[in-house]
């Protein structure tokens, strides 16, 4: 997966929590802030491992 070069230069984060309602609400956070580039999620830390 190649990423965007405006997200290549910030520190990327996958968000693994099993609760969607979080995830959204962590992925919105860290979208307005701009320092994080969300790279994906995950509902759990296994499937984070993947």
């Amino acid at each position: 997966m190649s990423l965007p070069a405006s997200m290549r230069e910030l520190p990327r984060v996958l968000i693994a929590d099993d609760h969607s309602i979080v995830c959204f609400g962590l992925r919105q956070i860290l979208d307005q802030e701009g320092r994080f580039a969300v790279c994906g999620e995950a509902a759990s830390t296994v499937k984070a491992k993947r």
